[in-house]
């Protein structure tokens, strides 16, 4: 799973080394880039929800590879479009395989680790995505620029396909199907994750799947997760260009600067989310996250002609928004539990991608409107304040109930 999360980031990075050649191949504009970009999201939104459904009831072994399989095989044909339509719609189909896959893999994770062991296995497992930056942005941004970005998506695409094969046939669905534990060890965890869902259930009441939905914590909490997925997204989307405008530097050399960003975020994740295990504190260890992120913005909007200064503040951003994602997982699973976790992790995660699909299209947007994406990093600063202030009242509130 993890190679399979490299294999999917390496596609969402690809494109925004692509956007700068890619305008010009295709005669489009910033707002057609960022909408290209957001529709990605927006089929992985399409798909999310019954794609999941479909795999928890026949099974991760089962359909996962063909989620991956559909995947690679659409992110290839990026390679072969020809104009902005075919662009928008191979976007979308590489979105909609993409749909089940996170939130699957949050439920898979969930079944096999305890409670406090759930942020580490995410952590671990979301390593994919500074390792796919790390290794990534120099291949990508060399690729880009000697081979040309059609090149790149053929490159980088087919082995995700290859990857999907494979998993039918070495995926082990539950700790019952695992060759390399005895009977007692199998029985042994089996109790151990029956015991942490009735003590959860006895703190939540085994709350439904209707009413995790209706909680008030769940639609604070996906609100929360909308903006902060919407100013990840557009930066993390855009960030190639800012820079390759801002410095006139070859998109070769900017691909070694975002490895080198992408090694910082790995660093934290590890640390960040050993830290919130041990302590089993989680709202304080995504709002630490955010503040960075609110930083960075601002360092964005206050010298965006300041090179230096500016893609400080870019990674900031990226890196802030990264550290708090397994705490951020794991505090969902610890406020709901069974078939309700599932679902409002889905939800949250849906709701995410409507935020993803609308900020790298509004960024494009702004940046085609006023030529310069200083807009955009005052968006992005005003939305991360949001973001903090609902995750804080969440705290608050839960807090003040017990």
């Amino acid at each position: 799973m993890l190679i399979a999360l490299i294999l999917y980031n390496f596609d969402k990075a690809s494109f925004t080394f692509a956007i700068p050649d890619m305008e010009t191949s295709l005669r489009s504009t910033p707002f057609i880039a960022g909408l290209a970009a957001g529709i990605f999201f927006f089929g992985y939104l399409t798909f999310s929800i019954p794609g999941t459904y479909l795999t928890q009831k026949r099974g991760v072994k089962l359909l996962l590879p063909v989620w991956i399989v559909g995947f690679g095989v659409f992110a290839t044909l990026t390679g072969y479009v020809q104009n902005a339509v075919e662009l928008l719609v191979i976007r979308y189909l590489v979105g909609f395989f993409e749909g089940p896959f996170a939130p699957s893999i949050t439920y898979f994770i969930s079944t096999w680790f305890p409670r406090e062991q759930r942020a580490l296995a995410m952590s671990l497992y979301l390593l994919g995505i500074p390792i796919s930056g790390i290794i990534g942005s120099p291949i990508q941004g060399w690729l880009v620029e000697f081979y040309g970005w059609r090149f790149m998506f053929i490159a980088l695409g087919v082995p995700t396909i290859i990857l999907g094969l494979l998993a039918f046939f070495y995926l082990t669905e539950r700790p019952n199907d695992a060759k390399w534990l005895s009977d007692d060890e199998k029985r042994a965890f089996l109790n151990r994750l029956l015991e942490e869902r009735k003590s959860i259930e006895m703190v939540t009441g085994g709350y439904s799947i209707g009413r995790a939905v209706r909680d008030w914590r769940t639609i604070t909490l996906a609100i929360y997760y909308f903006f902060a997925a919407l100013n990840f997204a557009g930066i993390f989307v855009w960030m190639p260009t800012i820079l390759y405008l801002a410095s006139k530097l070859g998109l070769y050399y900017i691909g070694w600067i975002l490895g080198g960003v992408w090694f910082v975020v790995l660093v934290v994740m590890v640390v960040w989310g050993r830290h919130s295990d041990k302590t089993g504190e989680r709202f304080n260890h995504v709002g630490v996250g955010v503040i960075i992120s609110l930083i960075g913005a601002l360092m964005t909007y206050l010298f965006p002609t300041n090179v230096l200064i500016l893609a400080i503040g870019l990674s900031l951003i990226i890196i802030g928004t990264m550290m708090g994602i397994s705490p951020f997982w794991a505090l969902i699973t610890q406020l709901f539990t069974g078939a309700a976790s599932a679902t409002v992790i889905t939800l949250i995660d849906w709701v995410g991608n409507v935020g993803s699909f609308t900020g790298p299209t509004i960024f494009g947007y702004f940046e085609g409107l006023t030529g310069n994406f200083i807009l955009v990093y005052l968006t992005t600063f005003v939305f991360y304040i949001i973001a903090l202030t609902l995750l804080y009242t969440v705290k608050y509130m839960a807090e003040k109930r017990r």
